[in-house]
């Protein structure tokens, strides 16, 4: 995979990584089949939301990210503008306050010099996010 990723083009690479992360995030959401929360007679969509807040959950999938997230930035699959997506699918810790603000600062002089700037996630997140 290592050689792969070097002989990808950048700008193919950098929709790989989209993607990825993308797949990521659908991913940790189909984890719990809806058909369980239905036998039990529970909302789906409610017995989700809370399972994406339960501490139990939150830290099974940090330690899931743990095992396979430092692989896929050693062969650069996961760049700082990547971050988001990992961080949404509950795989990558948020980030400390303070921390990790770099990108969000070139971000901001982007917007304000007219260049448009990266998407933001179509959900709850408020994370800046590659174009889609």
């Amino acid at each position: 995979m290592r050689d792969s990723v070097r002989r990808t083009p950048p700008a193919r690479l950098a929709v790989q990584r989209q993607r990825m992360g993308v797949r990521a995030v659908a991913v940790t959401k189909l984890l719990v089949n809806n058909r369980v929360y239905l036998d039990m007679g529970l909302d789906p969509r409610a017995a989700r939301s809370q399972l994406r807040t339960d501490p139990h959950f939150r830290e099974t999938l940090l330690w899931s990210g743990a095992r396979v997230v430092p692989f896929l930035r050693d062969i650069g699959m996961i760049t700082s503008a990547d971050k988001h997506w990992w961080r949404h699918a509950g795989l990558l810790p948020e980030p400390q306050p303070g921390a990790d603000t770099a990108w969000r600062t070139r971000r901001a002089a982007g917007k304000a010099a007219g260049a448009g700037g990266p998407a933001q996630c179509p959900r709850h997140c408020t994370s800046a996010v590659g174009s889609q």
